[in-house]
Formats: C-alpha cells, structure tokens, sequence
C-alpha cells in the first residue's frame, strides 16, 4: 500500500469528521456553505422521501401518482423497482437511520477503493478531489 493512498484516505476522514462536527456542534453549518451546499433541514431528504412514500404507499396511494404525505405535494420521482422498499415499513422515524447507513455504505466503499492495488497514486490523487466536490457532499447529505 501506497503511503500517499493513506494520506489521502486520512485526510478524506478527517475532513468529513470535522465538516459533521462543525455541521452539529457549531450551527453555522460554515463548510456546508463553503461547498454551496443549500440545506433542507431536516437533512438526508431523498432518504426522507422515500419514508413518505412508504406512508403514502400504506395509507393506500399510489406515491407515483399522489403521494399524501409529502407537504409539497409532489410525486415521488423513483422508479417503482423502489417501492420493494415498502414491504419493510419504513416510516419518516427512519430516516436518519437510513441516511447514516446510505453515508457509512459510501464511506467503506471509498475505503476499499482507496486500499485496493488495482489503481495508481495518480488515479486516487485525483479521485480524492472529486470526492470532495459539491455534487458528492451533496449526495451525502441528502441521503442518497
């Protein structure tokens, strides 16, 4: 293993630590804003989206169609190979749980990637970067 890899992956972790640390404990949300990231409290709204249409989808409605619990009244914009999500009862109470599980998948994949042999010092160089731009914190916060 490349030492610059472990660098990387160091530096990936501790900035995202400190990046939630600020989000929570600070209130300013500073790096969120930094990364022009609009927030949608209260966080991880795809994964809440797919909470609602699950209560929509167990009070009777198509969430396709009408999804009742969502307060904009807009359609869910899933294709229907999610609604096998349904048949766990999930509810908005779940929602954070899922975000957490959906960023911590993310995180051991990044991890796995960075410690894979398969990619040279300049691949992951790069790749680190990318990891950090607005469309994949995005990504992260919403949940997705």
């Amino acid at each position: 293993m490349s030492r610059i890899k472990v660098l990387l992956f160091v530096f990936i972790i501790l900035t995202f630590i400190a990046s939630v640390f600020i989000f929570v404990f600070s209130g300013n949300n500073f790096l969120i804003r930094k990364w022009n990231i609009t927030l949608d409290p209260p966080g991880f709204f795809d994964a809440r989206q797919m909470a609602m249409a699950s209560e929509s989808y167990a009070k009777g409605y198509d969430p396709l169609v009408q999804n009742s619990q969502y307060k904009g009244g807009n359609r869910l914009n899933y294709p229907r190979i999610w609604h096998l999500l349904f048949a766990l009862g999930i509810n908005q109470s779940h929602t954070n749980l899922i975000g957490v599980i959906t960023v911590l998948i993310f995180f051991i994949g990044l991890g796995l990637f960075w410690f894979s042999n398969k990619i040279d010092d300049l691949t992951c160089s790069i790749l680190s970067v990318a990891f950090l731009s607005s469309s994949v914190m995005l990504g992260v916060e919403r949940g997705n």
